[in-house]
C-alpha cells in the first residue's frame, strides 16, 4: 500500500521501489496483488489495498494478544513450495509512466 501510494503521489522513491517490488523474486504475492487490482484504476486499487491492509493489522492483532490470552493459534502453512519465484521474473524500469487513470490523483 505504502508503495503504491508513494508511486501515486510523486514520492521521489516511488516508481523506483515499486518497480523494485515488481520485479522481485521474492515478492510473488505482493506481485500477484498488484497486478490483479491493477485494473480497476488507481482509486480502486488504492481503496482495496488500504482494506487488505487493514484486515492483515487486525489479524497481527490478534497474533500478539494471543499468548496473553492463552489462546494457542495455529499458523498458517508457507503458501511457497520453493525459494525460487515459479516463472519468468519481470524486470522494470524505475522510469515508467503510470496510466490516465492515476491523472486525478497524481501531483
Amino acid at each position: 500500500l505504502e508503495t503504491v501510494q508513494w508511486a501515486a503521489s510523486d514520492h521521489p522513491d516511488g516508481k523506483r521501489r515499486l518497480a523494485a517490488l515488481l520485479g522481485a523474486a521474492e515478492h510473488d504475492y505482493q506481485r500477484a496483488l498488484y497486478y490483479a487490482l491493477a485494473g480497476r484504476g488507481a482509486i480502486a486499487m488504492l481503496s482495496t489495498l488500504k482494506r487488505l491492509t487493514d484486515i492483515l493489522e487486525s489479524r497481527y492483532l490478534l497474533c500478539v494478544a494471543a499468548p496473553q490470552q492463552s489462546v494457542d493459534l495455529r499458523l498458517p502453512d508457507n503458501p511457497y513450495l520453493t525459494d525460487k519465484a515459479d516463472g519468468p521474473q519481470g524486470v522494470f524500469k524505475a522510469d515508467y509512466e503510470l496510466s490516465e487513470l492515476w491523472g486525478d490523483i497524481c501531483h
